[in-house]
Formats: C-alpha cells, sequence, structure tokens
C-alpha cells in the first residue's frame, strides 16, 4: 500500500485592479448590462457572462466590508478568466457618459500595466 500522494498544485494569477469605491459601484452597474443571460447565448457568452456576474459580486462584497469610504481605493483580485471578459466588456462598450469612460480608461491602463509586467517577468525568468 502507498502511503504517499503525489499533488500537483496549479497556481492561479491574480490581477490587482484598484478604483475608488464609488466607481467600483459605478462600473457594476455598467457591468450589468453585459451579464443577463440569453436563451440564445452560445458556451463562450455564457462563460463571459457568468465571469461578468463574478466580478460584479466581488465589487458587491466590499459593501459588506465595515468602515469602508466612498473616496478610498480599494483593490479586487481577478482570475484570468475575470480579466478577459472585463477586457472583452470593455472594447464592446459604446458610452457617451464621460465619468463611465474614465473608469474603463484607468482599468484598461491598471490591465494593460498588469500585462506588460507579467510579459517582462517572463523574459527575466526565462534566461531571454
Amino acid at each position: 500500500m502507498n502511503y504517499y500522494h503525489s499533488f500537483e498544485q496549479i497556481q492561479v494569477l491574480k490581477i490587482p485592479i484598484q478604483l475608488e469605491l464609488r466607481q467600483w459601484f459605478y462600473f457594476a452597474q455598467f457591468l450589468l448590462t453585459y451579464s443577463s443571460p440569453q436563451a440564445e447565448d452560445d458556451a463562450l457568452q455564457a462563460c463571459w457572462k457568468a465571469a461578468n456576474i463574478q466580478i460584479i459580486l466581488k465589487i458587491n462584497k466590499l459593501r459588506t466590508r465595515s468602515g469602508i469610504q466612498a473616496k478610498k481605493a480599494y483593490r479586487l483580485q481577478l482570475s484570468p478568466t475575470e480579466k478577459h471578459a472585463l477586457q472583452y466588456s470593455i472594447g464592446l462598450a459604446s458610452i457617451d457618459d464621460p465619468y463611465l469612460t474614465t473608469i474603463l480608461y484607468e482599468l484598461n491602463v491598471q490591465l494593460e500595466q498588469f500585462d506588460l509586467t507579467q510579459n517582462n517577468k517572463k523574459r527575466i525568468t526565462s534566461g531571454n
């Protein structure tokens, strides 16, 4: 009998995104328009909408914290799936609201910065 088990560990990247609390709530309202499931959705659209709902739930969880302030910046940790869903949602957006445009721009800058950082880490660890 073998008493040893082999375990493989998969580490999921956590992508930090930071906005003020009121910006998070405003952004969550925007994401709601891209999150309602439809009968004609294919599997990829259903996954994208599910990832949007996960982001909304993370934003909503900020409300349950005690002592939160509307003007203070809060950070959410997104999974790679949530990150790609967020980028896809931002790409689909055609917005006339300047406040939301500012929020989407800030999110896009942070996501691009994370991608650049990850690419630099890959180059350093690969020895190239």
